[in-house]
């Protein structure tokens, strides 16, 4: 009974230091050289994949009756639990550098993502803790550690649902192709997000010497092609401005918007002519995915490159039309 005092302690420090971070201003610290949000990527799937291969593995084990992969059922479940702690830490400090990059629409994405996994942590702490005392509970009270058993598979398949559920929101943050539906209506205001001082402004600090410009409101699209190309034509002469002054932040907001125009601009034209308008649409959006990853890296010469690769996709895609 000391030993799950001991570990259910170890766990209850941990989801307090997860959170004591966010008090002080908004850091974006990470690890070895490695920014905050890259190892929030590099991470989040154990939650979600190492998880659901845990359930698995220990729901096969039941069936067989095999000890011995019942043991490594529960340690893929404890492990890949309990690293939702470093996926939220690391989340919360990327959050802080990439919120004022996004546009409007996707900070209302990276909100809602954000929320969810803050209110529902704690069922993946609950599910290591019962993986644990099911190991500790398995000699002195094999009768409760089967039950145990039970619980922690029961809880990690809960936990697998509510990480896919998170992640749902994450993945529309940058990929506007996966937004089906409005919006999140904002969330409120992250304790991360506060500062110490009064004032209630965001401070970040600036890891990539990235210049974070305000975020656009969304305004309604048009619905021609002549007006989507005019729209089109406002946000490379922008981009193009932006590199050339190695302002590489204000390319965040018209690379999403170049991407939703490309999208109206596949719905307008005629049926014959959509494949070959979604061709040129897909090389685009390619063109300006890259440039977008240039600019959160920071890397001019990138930036620049992705940026011609888009010029000449843009151009081509409209000589095309024109001839349609």
């Amino acid at each position: 009974m000391k030993k799950i005092i001991a570990i259910a302690f170890g766990f209850l420090a941990g989801t307090s230091l997860a959170l004591a971070h966010q008090a002080q201003g908004g850091s974006t610290n990470g690890l070895f050289g490695l920014k905050a949000e890259y190892l929030h990527v590099l991470l989040n799937p154990l939650p979600v994949y190492g998880l659901a291969m845990g359930v698995l593995v220990l729901a096969a084990a039941l069936v067989v009756r095999s000890k011995a992969a019942r043991n490594i059922g529960l340690v893929l479940i404890v492990l890949c639990a309990a690293s939702a702690w470093p996926v939220l830490y690391y989340g919360q400090h990327g959050y802080n550098h990439l919120h004022p990059q996004l546009d409007t629409e996707s900070q209302q994405w990276l909100d809602a993502h954000m929320e969810r996994a803050e209110r529902f942590i704690y069922a993946f702490y609950l599910t290591a803790l019962l993986g644990i005392a099911t190991f500790l509970l398995q000699k002195r009270l094999p009768k409760t550690a089967k039950a145990l058993t039970l619980l922690s598979l029961l809880s990690a398949v809960a936990s697998v649902g509510i990480g896919g559920w998170i992640s749902c929101v994450g993945g529309a943050v940058s990929h506007s192709e996966f937004r089906d539906e409005d919006p999140p209506p904002a969330a409120p205001a992250h304790p991360h997000n506060m500062p110490d001082q009064p004032g209630g402004k965001l401070q970040t600090t600036n890891t990539a010497d990235v210049h974070a410009p305000a975020a656009p409101k969304k305004t309604q699209l048009p619905n021609t092609p002549e007006g989507i190309w005019e729209e089109i034509h406002k946000h490379h002469s922008a981009l193009e401005s932006a590199i050339k002054a190695n302002k590489l932040g204000d390319i965040h907001p018209h690379a999403m918007a170049i991407k939703d125009l490309t999208k109206a601009l596949v719905d307008v034209v005629h049926p014959d002519h959509k494949p070959v308008v979604q061709s040129g649409a897909d090389k685009i959006n390619l063109a300006v995915s890259d440039m977008h990853k240039a600019a959160h890296a920071d890397d001019q010469g990138a930036a620049e490159a992705n940026f011609k690769r888009f010029d000449e996709a843009a151009k081509q895609l409209e000589e095309q039309m024109k001839k349609q």
